[in-house]
């Protein structure tokens, strides 16, 4: 109801205007027109004359009273749907507010504005539109629409903003189609958009305003809301501060020595800084009160010397989501606040993630060092609680979640000091547990989540593709001491890895198998390796017959099953190819003593073996004349 009073309102002061109101009447009456011209030619009725129809028509008069009010609910039936249809449009977003001569809006708006109106080129309306699909005539109801992002409403302060951003965002993706340099995107944006009949009539009423930049800005708020959905004005102010000072930054790094802001650039920016907008954006809905501690920041870095401001807002950001992070951990006493410490972490783990991953490698390294390795902390700590400590085991080790708090201070998990501090609170845990007299089937559950736990460590934190390079060699030699358990060892180290494995063989040994899944996978080098220093090493020959031939397997299964992801990865068509390459590559001379070559060797041939036979078999069943190929096999 707000809407339609201030709609009224202005509709009847730009009628009465006395310095607009001709040039708006006038051009409505031509918009109107032509949307009759269009309705004529749509209902083949250009002939028709209606008026005579109306004079004949005595039903019509009858139910009138009059010849003239007869004519006048013909032409009100008429005009008063495409009249509505056009107000409805040209009130999209608040739109019709910023025809109006004021404080808020200044002239050199307000005559863009009726340019644009005007321009039915720009400003598209067509006898269609206003057409219901159902009924093939002119709308009942006529919505006004608005394009706030995910369907929020706000208030434009730009005339027409909506069509800008649809032109803009048309010029932008042909542009790119033209040019790959991201300099040269930006030049060829803002040449093809200047030359638009709406980039034309921008520079004839803004170009030479002194409060050009001021009122571009006013654009930028728009876009902001019609693409980014901010949560309130400081939201909007954060988003309309990173745009400034990725066009800033554009311009600093180039020959340009007056990069202004303008509206190609603003698209161009908005693309350039999109995930950090996001980023902004996901964390702001966590957590409002970051969006003035963001502001503040902001301000204060775009008064500094630093070369990238915006890398340096990214680490900014996940600096302050970290630090809230751990300081959630004192709040895990009692289950449930622990449960809800776990639950905070993995809102914000998406956010954090994406934004490491995001931010450059050579933005102050040390600083994103230090804020990984605090966030490898909590994350470790969040597993920990997950896994091993919720459930009937939380009241009996409660104090060994602080433990690990405190021992992973600055965790790096390429390391073994950081796996051992691990397996020390494991094994310590699953002591204390089986001290307190829980039923055997909880302490098997317990040992399960465990090892549950322990495998996503190793997969997530040591053995990603941010840090494999890494992991040092002592952490390599720990992850062999669990896939062999090592009778001579000292009680100490036997007690470490008891956690997962037997004095024995392991009958089922599919953590072993995992950890040389994650060693061949990640660091063949020194898999290669360490399996060459073990198959020779005191510890494993003095082992049983049993032993050595489990040992054996599980290397060779581990080898075979990297040869099947890799032939998997490859393209149908060069699957064969790789086939060929691997029988090229046997080699059986030195078969001595068992070697890595040698279990290499075969597990290239078991792996080699399995793909032919399948290909033997697709070509009889479908009865293929491929006697090359088979040929080609047998040879090999």
């Amino acid at each position: 109801e707000i809407q339609i009073n201030g709609r009224t309102s202005c509709l009847k002061a730009l009628l009465t205007e006395k310095k607009y109101s001709r040039i708006f009447i006038k051009i409505l009456c031509q918009r109107i027109k032509n949307l009759l011209l269009q309705q004529n030619e749509a209902t083949s009725d250009v002939n028709s004359d209606w008026l005579q129809e109306t004079a004949h028509c005595d039903e019509s008069i009858q139910t009138s009273g009059t010849f003239l009010k007869a004519v006048t609910l013909r032409i009100n039936k008429t005009l008063t749907p495409l009249l509505a249809e056009l107000i409805a449009s040209l009130d999209r977003n608040g739109n019709l507010m910023l025809s109006l001569l004021n404080d808020e809006t200044p002239k050199c708006l307000s005559d863009l504005w009726l340019e644009i109106l005007q321009d039915e080129r720009v400003f598209v309306l067509q006898y269609e539109d206003t057409v219901s699909p159902e009924t093939l005539t002119p709308r009942m109801r006529v919505p006004v629409l608005n394009d706030g992002a995910g369907g929020k409403y706000f208030k434009a302060s730009f005339p027409f903003s909506w069509i800008i951003d649809q032109c803009s965002s048309q010029i932008l993706v042909e542009s790119k189609r033209l040019v790959t340099n991201d300099e040269d995107i930006w030049e060829e944006f803002e040449t093809r958009f200047d030359r638009t009949p709406l980039g034309e009539k921008l520079i004839k009423h803004l170009g030479s305003h002194n409060d050009y930049q001021e009122m571009i800005v006013l654009y930028m708020k728009d876009f902001i809301h019609m693409n980014l959905n901010p949560l309130n004005d400081h939201h909007c102010e954060v988003c309309v501060i990173v745009l400034s000072t990725c066009i800033k930054t554009k311009g600093q790094n180039s020959d340009v020595n007056d990069y202004k802001i303008s509206i190609p650039r603003i698209h161009c920016a908005y693309e350039d800084s999109k995930h950090l907008l996001e980023l902004l954006r996901d964390a702001f809905l966590l957590e409002s009160r970051l969006i003035g501690e963001v502001n503040r920041i902001l301000l204060n870095l775009i008064k500094s010397k630093e070369d990238d401001k915006l890398k340096c807002i990214e680490l900014v950001l996940l600096d302050r989501i970290t630090s809230m992070c751990v300081h959630y951990n004192e709040r895990t006493n009692v289950e449930e606040l622990a449960k809800k410490y776990v639950c905070e972490v993995n809102q914000w783990q998406p956010i954090v993630e994406k934004g490491l991953s995001f931010t450059s490698e050579d933005t102050n390294i040390e600083f994103k060092n230090e804020i990984r390795l605090r966030w490898n902390r909590i994350v470790a700590v969040k597993l920990f609680i997950t896994h091993c400590a919720i459930g009937v085991w939380y009241k009996h080790i409660q104090s060994k979640i602080h433990k690990l708090h405190k021992l992973l201070e600055y965790p790096d998990f390429t390391k073994s000091e950081t796996i051992n501090h691990v397996l020390k609170v494991l094994t310590s845990s699953l002591k204390k547990i089986k001290k307190s007299g829980i039923r055997t089937s909880n302490i098997e559950e317990f040992k399960n989540n465990a090892t549950r736990f322990f495998n996503i460590i190793l997969t997530s934190l040591t053995f990603n593709c941010l840090q494999t390079e890494n992991i040092d060699e002592k952490l390599n030699d720990l992850i062999m001491d669990l896939v062999i358990s090592r009778e001579n060892s000292p009680s100490s180290d036997r007690e470490r890895v008891s956690m997962f494995t037997n004095d024995g063989v392991d009958p089922s040994p599919a953590f072993r198998a995992y950890l040389l899944h994650l060693l061949i996978k990640q660091r063949q080098d020194v898999f290669k390796k360490s399996i060459s220093v073990q198959l020779m090493n005191e510890v494993v020959k003095p082992r049983s017959l049993t032993f050595k031939r489990e040992f054996n397997l599980l290397i060779n299964h581990s080898i075979e099953d990297s040869l099947h992801g890799e032939f998997y990865n490859e393209k149908y068509e060069e699957q064969h190819n790789y086939i060929s390459t691997k029988i090229a590559l046997l080699d059986f001379s030195n078969h001595q003593e068992m070697s890595y070559e040698m279990l290499e060797n075969i597990a290239v041939l078991r792996f080699i073996c399995i793909h032919i036979s399948k290909w033997i078999i697709e070509i009889f069943v479908r009865n293929e004349q491929s006697e090359s190929i088979l040929d080609q096999v047998i040879e090999g």
